[in-house]
């Protein structure tokens, strides 16, 4: 394992005369290379320069602020300065020399510079990093609820065998739990039913949301296809969801009149634990058909 350098200089201290000047060569073996200038009163210019081998001629390198809040482009431009301050620059890239060229019209300046061996430059400006936080933020949050969807205690339900208006809607799938009835209209929706109330869910502690995530449909008394509509949310606020299209659907189709498709998936929205949950058929060509099925649903932390 190699031992660490850190090269610094103090290249000029209240230099009040205009001087161009190489730096140390131990820089070269720094992966960061950081130059501190202040001015005082200072009107003039500089230039940072280097070059790659003994033979080549000096010119502008790229260099980076590294004291600024917005973000920062690579630059190979003089610099000017007109009145007192403070700034550092990182360069990029790497050189074998480098040189500063100074000319000084007024005040004093004094310049600095270190490397480090182990130095790194972080590849984005200060500002950036909040983004680029939030962004892994979100990342997480998908990956975790990816994760859960498909790993989870999946609960089911039936109408409750004692309801309680649109608190009490769902029991547990089990015995004498018979399915939530769906009767669609005249070759229409029918009405809208409750399948979940507000003290419905959580069922486990701690749980903060909840996903309709798969249905059984028990029977039916049509062979021709059926759309199962699903919306969240309070009976009042209903027809202004499906006005926006704010709500599933889910076709269904049964070949026997009777239970003969297993469990079927839904893609639902996550909603907090509490919300209540409603759902209608339509069977297309048909009146008042029935289409009884039960309700899974998945539960989150977050």
């Amino acid at each position: 394992m190699s031992v660490p350098v850190i090269v610094s200089d103090v290249v000029w201290n209240l230099k009040a005369e205009s001087e161009t000047k190489e730096l140390k060569t131990e820089l070269e073996q720094c992966n960061v290379t950081v130059i501190e200038i202040t001015t005082s009163g200072f009107t003039g210019t500089i230039d940072i320069q280097g070059k790659v081998h003994e033979l080549a001629n000096y010119s502008n390198i790229p260099y980076i602020r590294q004291d600024q809040a917005v973000t920062q482009f690579p630059s190979v431009t003089q610099l000017s300065y007109s009145g007192s301050g403070v700034y550092r620059y990182v360069i990029l890239g790497w050189w074998r020399r480098f040189k500063i060229v100074m000319t000084r019209t007024a005040g004093t300046i004094t310049l600095a510079v270190a490397g480090s061996t182990t130095g790194q430059v972080f590849p984005v400006a200060p500002s950036e990093i909040a983004d680029i936080v939030a962004s892994l933020v979100i990342i997480e949050q998908e990956t975790y609820e990816t994760e859960t969807h498909v790993h989870n205690h999946e609960k089911w339900f039936g109408a409750a065998a004692v309801a309680n208006g649109e608190i009490h809607v769902a029991d547990r799938l089990g015995p004498g739990i018979s399915p939530f009835a769906l009767l669609s209209g005249n070759d229409d929706w029918g009405d809208w039913v409750q399948i979940l109330g507000s003290d419905d869910t959580p069922i486990r502690t701690g749980m903060t949301l909840y996903d309709a995530h798969r249905f059984m449909v028990t029977t039916t008394n049509s062979t021709s296809p059926f759309n199962i509509q699903f919306v969240e949310g309070e009976s009042a606020d209903i027809a202004a969801k499906i006005a926006a299209e704010d709500m599933g659907e889910t076709p269904y189709i049964s070949s026997t009149n009777n239970a003969d498709s297993g469990v079927a998936d839904l893609v639902f929205e996550r909603e907090a634990t509490g919300t209540k949950l409603w759902a209608r058929s339509i069977c297309i060509g048909m009146t008042a058909k029935t289409l009884n099925l039960y309700l899974g649903i998945h539960e989150y932390v977050r």
